[in-house]
């Protein structure tokens, strides 16, 4: 699985309207951006300092909330954290004002494993930051050697005016180590003199990297492939504006996210510009365009420097559109059950395994043949495991989740195809049947344990269920909730909705691709 990776600084923003402070929130560009990617599900790593303060605990702790990796997080000890006042003007844009001490950056000397198409996103000051700079410039190298697609944001604002001699260099070598670079008409003013995307592009740009966007505030985007230039005016869209910060940051993140949706690689970007098939490599480059004008759009509607949960929402139900089969996990996902297994195996392991403290945890999404395998060898204690599950489950309660019916209904009048994919046993559907008489015939079709060859945590049970209906894994959904099952899920290639009714949205996320409380918070 490609990786995204964001190399930039943090920040604690203060947000001012009519001189009274009105939110505070993380901030820092990049940071932005990977906030929204991992909102989105793309699991990314942030690559920055912060102080060791209280503030900074804030920061990394928020990060985490929201599946970003912070692996590669240095915290300085004696610093504080970046703080940055955003003062909003009638216009809702914002005018800052920095405490920073960019002389103590420091970045531990440790770099990811970068692989070919994995994405990386940077820029800012903090990417020409000459106290870092040998630091930066060696991480970029290596991930551009590795294949890395490199997207660079200029972002040099008028308050490191004084530094452009010092750092001109490091502008340039960024650009030459990018696959694209973006930047806005105020960038360029500060680094060249000039707001002509033309002008920058032909005299300055083109021959450092092909792949050019810039952006002018709300209005017009100019594209830049090779020989191909291509005007956008943006589709004015009627929304309440809060604040224009993070605008651009969620651009980056919107072009990012229509990256990895759409599949594309590093010779998707790379297209000879003599060669004949230049334009369609301009014609697919703009297409990514939109989707990181939707992000920005997005975020002006709120405090936030970030999208918000129900636009990642909308995203998902995008996503499940596209796919021709729906495939579903059975306790947790379909009926709620859990907490009853939690019950029965933890009392279990208790008895016959009191040295697995978490055994109730461990086996979770695994057929009984898988943990009868794994954990009890001896046949008699096997025998008498299995006459206590089929009494305990006779007599359970079989209740379906919320809206259950109405969301796998609706999924099938909209033509995609639905089946169950347990790993319970058909004496244990035989019991639901009972109580749910109805519900096996809403699906298309139901594969228990004894339709799959390896169970959960392998995938073979959705690659299996995918190729009865005809589909290729990544055509299909899947809806899992326990941590074998997801990660049979994203095994499989198929895109992953994972549920939170069993574990904590942290460790769900690091395995799907959409998180949801239940089915009935996903639009159709």
């Amino acid at each position: 699985m490609r990786r995204i990776y964001g190399i930039g600084e943090t920040v604690y923003d203060i947000i001012f309207r009519n001189e009274h402070p009105q939110r505070a929130v993380p901030g820092g560009s990049t940071f932005n951006s990977l906030i929204s990617l991992g909102r989105c599900g793309l699991h990314p790593t942030m690559v920055t300092e912060t102080g060791d303060d209280h503030v900074g605990r804030i920061i990394k702790n928020f990060m985490a909330d929201n599946g970003v990796s912070t692996d590669f997080v240095t915290i300085n000890p004696g610093t504080k954290t970046h703080i940055s006042l955003a003062f909003l003007d009638e216009n809702n844009d914002a005018r800052y004002q920095f405490y920073k001490d960019h002389a103590s950056a420091s970045v531990e000397v440790r770099f990811p494993e970068f692989h070919a198409d994995d994405i990386v996103l940077f820029g800012s000051f903090f990417a020409v930051n000459p106290v870092i700079r040998n630091y930066t410039h060696e991480f970029l190298q290596r991930a551009h050697d590795a294949g890395c697609i490199l997207y660079y944001d200029v972002n040099f604002r008028a308050a490191h005016k004084a530094d452009l001699p010092q750092v001109l260099n490091n502008i340039e070598e960024n650009m030459s180590l990018a696959t694209v670079v973006r930047g806005s008409t105020e960038d360029f003013q500060c680094i060249y003199s000039t707001e002509n995307p033309e002008e920058v592009y032909t005299k300055h740009i083109v021959y450092l990297c092909s792949n050019f966007i810039c952006t002018d505030g709300p209005d017009v985007i100019q594209v830049y492939n090779g020989d191909v230039h291509t005007t956008i005016r943006n589709e004015r869209v009627e929304i309440n504006t809060i604040s224009t910060i993070g605008a651009g940051d969620n651009f980056n993140a919107g072009f990012i996210y229509a990256i990895c949706r759409n599949n594309l690689h590093l010779s998707d970007f790379t297209t000879n510009i003599n060669s004949r098939d230049v334009k369609s490599s301009a014609v697919q480059f703009i297409q990514l365009i939109p989707t990181g004008e939707r992000f920005a759009q997005n975020v002006c509607q709120s405090w936030d420097n970030y999208v918000s949960a129900d636009f990642v929402a909308s995203l998902a139900a995008e996503e499940l559109e596209r796919r021709k089969a729906f495939l579903f996990d059975l306790d947790g996902v379909i009926i709620d059950t859990e907490g009853q297994y939690q019950e029965f195996w933890a009392a279990i392991g208790r008895e016959f395994l009191p040295e697995i403290t978490d055994f109730a945890t461990r086996i979770k999404g695994s057929t009984l043949v898988a943990i009868h395998e794994t954990y009890f060898p001896d046949l008699e204690i096997r025998a008498e495991v299995d006459r206590r599950l089929f009494e305990y489950e006779e007599q359970m309660q079989y209740r379906l989740f919320e809206r259950v019916e109405e969301f796998v209904c609706k999924a099938r009048q909209q033509g995609h195809l639905c089946a169950i994919v347990t790993s319970s046993n058909c004496d244990k559907m035989d019991s639901l049947a009972k109580q749910q008489p109805s519900l096996t015939s809403l699906f298309d079709k139901v594969f228990t344990a004894e339709d799959a060859g390896r169970g959960k945590p392998f995938p073979d049970c959705y690659i299996k269920a995918a190729r009865y209906f005809g589909y290729a894994p990544e055509e299909c959904a899947v809806f899992e909730d326990s941590i074998n099952g997801l990660k049979a899920a994203r095994s499989s290639g198929a895109f992953v909705v994972g549920l939170t009714t069993t574990h904590e949205k942290t460790l769900v996320a690091q395995y799907a691709d959409a998180v949801v409380s239940q089915l009935v918070d996903l639009i159709l």
